[in-house]
């Protein structure tokens, strides 16, 4: 739910289709010099085809949970950036968390646990979530279209750029 308790275990598509809260994660790269990493989603995803994103996102899982325990929910959030990233776009900084977020109303309807690192690749992607990475800096990302609502949210009001 929205204060981060869990209910059930529910399918990825069970999820989007009856826009259920479920727990996710978002990792943000930031380059030594500052520059930010994007992503471009692949154009086949079924949300957000084509649009700029974090670096990094995606669900917690069920086999992120340590024994299958829906109530681990920090190990499982740490044990899924460390899966996505690796996953995405084939590095492992250390990472810090930023935060933990319930839904944003009109952005989404995920509870969402943000982490940073830094890193300067090379970058391998995978190629069924991740067209292409951008460094951009603060003006070229005011500028990059389109952008996920989330990503917009998250850089005006959880990340501080600077």
């Amino acid at each position: 739910d929205a204060d981060g308790n869990f209910i059930a275990w529910v399918s990825r598509k069970g999820i989007h289709d009856q826009m259920l809260i479920h727990r996710s994660i978002n990792v943000f790269i930031f380059h030594p010099d500052g520059r930010m990493l994007v992503q471009l989603r692949h154009r086949d995803k079924r949300t957000f085809a084509h649009y700029w994103d974090v670096a990094c996102s995606g669900h917690v899982d069920q086999s992120d949970h340590p024994n299958g325990d829906p109530n681990e929910s920090t190990a499982a959030y740490w044990s899924a950036a460390r899966r996505e990233i690796v996953e995405e776009i084939g590095v492992d900084p250390e990472l810090e968390v930023i935060g933990e977020y319930p839904p944003a109303p009109g952005i989404n309807i995920e509870r969402t646990m943000i982490f940073k690192g830094k890193s300067e690749g090379p970058f391998t992607l995978q190629e069924t979530e991740v067209e292409e990475v951008r460094w951009v800096t603060k003006d070229e990302f005011a500028a990059l279209e389109p952008v996920t609502p989330l990503l917009r949210w998250m850089v005006e009001n959880v990340i501080n750029w600077g």
